[in-house]
């Protein structure tokens, strides 16, 4: 005998079943309606204009709802089969807040429920999808105006949260009503789909059902975290945890120092702007510079790089203090700079100077490419 345990196929379809009889159900309401009225104005039109008004406007009232519904619909089709590519930049939660609350102002004044924000001018940006993160939180900002009366009152608030395990921190975004509340045995429900506390209140208020499954999805899109919090007649809490963009990396700052800085230092100048990756700031400097030698600029531009325009330069030009790290090129030029803290990381590079070198000029070009080639190298491996 064999046997396999098929209570999640079974729980798959039962989940099926629901959701066709709830689609059904939540369609068959509206055209029911539209229908009837449609039927009366066709065959036994009312004979007051008024009456007539009515009718129409209870249809058009209907189709909004079966759009809302289709639309909802889609977007969370679309969510669960992952068909909506998310678009992740930096949204500074402000903005984000600001442009969901400016959607809300007159429909919260009209029903006389305050509305307020809360954020830290120092929060890291968001990363995420701008347009869906604005229909999330205009879902759960709807949602809490529609249950909460008269002379209640709406927060968005907004602080970083510190991440475990040294992962990047995290900025929560708090929508927060007066409203009537969620009974506690509801609560793990709610991000089903067309699950309702107060089924005949929500379609009076123009809910679809499908706001807080949409929600969930967006959340989980994002790889952000959700809960929902409430107490009968007190209010509810809805709390959504979003990735923050790292903070960037500053750049260090990396000084080439020679005694002379005309040559050695000039080239590994020359050879680290060409082949920088952007994670440091350069400076050349020599304790007791001179010009450059011609010599060391042509065999630069032989190997692509120009450095005619670098200017041999002193100490005194270069900003010491922010110095991370100094590669040193020729003797103990470092104990030539006392000003560096003990903190900034030292190399020594023993290259020889060509500038040194006796002979013709065709004599001494193969030193200064020997030089170059090896300078080329060593920058090389610094940014490996």
């Amino acid at each position: 005998m064999v046997f396999h345990d098929i209570t999640d196929i079974k729980k798959l379809e039962n989940m099926r079943s629901d959701f066709v009889a709830n689609v059904s159900h939540e369609l068959r309401t509206p055209l029911t309606a539209i229908r009837g009225y449609v039927e009366t104005l066709l065959h036994t039109p009312p004979a007051d204009a008024e009456d007539r008004r009515q009718f129409l406007e209870i249809i058009e009232r209907h189709a909004e709802r079966l759009s809302r519904l289709t639309e909802d619909l889609l977007t969370l089709s679309d969510l669960e089969s992952g068909k909506i590519q998310l678009s992740s930049k930096g949204l500074k939660p402000r903005q984000l807040i600001q442009r969901v609350l400016e959607v809300f102002w007159d429909q919260a004044a009209k029903k006389n429920v305050k509305l307020s924000q809360g954020v830290d001018d120092n929060l890291p940006e968001i990363l995420g999808d701008t347009d869906r993160l604005q229909q999330l939180f205009i879902n759960l900002v709807d949602n809490a105006i529609k249950y909460t009366p008269a002379g209640g009152a709406v927060s968005l608030t907004a602080s970083e949260v510190q991440s475990r395990n040294g992962e990047p921190s995290r900025v929560e975004i708090v929508v927060k009503d007066t409203g009537t509340g969620i009974p506690e045995k509801d609560l793990p429900r709610l991000t089903e789909r067309f699950y309702r506390v107060d089924k005949a209140r929500s379609r009076d208020l123009g809910g679809t059902g499908l706001g807080l499954a949409i929600v969930k999805y967006i959340v989980q899109a994002h790889a952000g975290e959700f809960s929902i919090d409430s107490v009968i007649s007190q209010g509810t809490t809805v709390r959504v945890r979003l990735p923050a963009v790292a903070p960037a990396q500053p750049a260090q700052s990396l000084l080439f120092l020679c005694t002379e800085n005309s040559c050695r230092s000039q080239m590994a100048e020359g050879f680290a702007r060409h082949l920088g990756n952007g994670r440091y700031r350069f400076f050349s400097a020599g304790t007791d510079p001179i010009s450059i030698h011609p010599l060391a600029v042509r065999v630069m531009q032989e190997a692509g790089v120009d450095i005619s325009m670098q200017s041999s330069k002193g100490l005194d030009k270069v900003p010491l203090n922010d110095i991370d790290q100094v590669i040193t090129l020729c003797g103990d030029a470092d104990e030539h700079c006392p000003t560096l803290g003990a903190t900034v990381k030292r190399s020594h590079w023993p290259l020889p100077d060509p500038a040194a070198a006796a002979g013709t000029e065709e004599e001494i070009l193969p030193i200064f490419r020997q030089v170059r080639d090896e300078i080329r190298r060593r920058v090389e491996a610094l940014f490996a």
